[in-house]
């Protein structure tokens, strides 16, 4: 949400290009994170060759699609297509890992739903509230706007999700 703005502040509006694709790698280190998760899980359930099968099929998509997107549609076309790749090929890795798992895809997901709505609830709200108030953002003002929606961000999830709750509960006050 704020790298349009970011960009703007840092580097001046011959840069204002950037956004989208920025945008869009914002989007793709979503998925590959999440995707990093699931590594471990296949690692776990000692199958971790399903990793390098994904990054297979991640770089031959990425490969073949990636030519005619460029030439079509540049750099936003390119960083749109290695999000939508990642995001397609996270979707197969959470049904492998899930069967793995022995539960629903469904149920997997359901974990992702409090932070994704959290998200897209709050990110926007935040963002949009601070830049109703203060107009164009400078340098102060992005760098606030991104603190107070981590904050939010953290207290809605923390004050939401009774297992995280528990969780840093069990990290901050066993003793070790």
């Amino acid at each position: 949400m704020y790298g349009p703005d970011a960009i703007a502040v840092l580097y001046g509006d011959k840069w204002s290009a950037a956004a989208l694709p920025l945008q869009f790698l914002a989007v793709y280190a979503l998925f590959r994170s999440l995707s990093v998760v699931i590594y471990e899980m296949f690692k776990a359930t000692g199958r971790p060759d399903l990793m390098q099968l994904y990054v297979v099929i991640r770089l031959v998509l990425i490969g073949a699609l990636g030519i005619p997107v460029i030439t079509q549609y540049g750099l936003v076309g390119i960083c749109g297509l290695v999000a939508l790749v990642n995001g397609i090929v996270f979707a197969f890795e959470a049904r492998r890992v899930a069967g793995y798992l022995a539960i629903s895809l469904s149920e997997f997901l359901r974990v992702l739903s409090l932070p994704l709505f959290a998200s897209i609830m709050f990110i926007p709200a935040i963002y949009w509230a601070i830049r109703l108030n203060f107009g164009v953002m400078t340098f102060v003002q992005v760098l606030f706007g991104i603190g107070v929606t981590g904050i939010c961000y953290a207290l809605a999830v923390f004050l939401l999700d009774k297992v995280i709750v528990s969780e840093v509960k069990k990290v901050l006050f066993t003793a070790a």
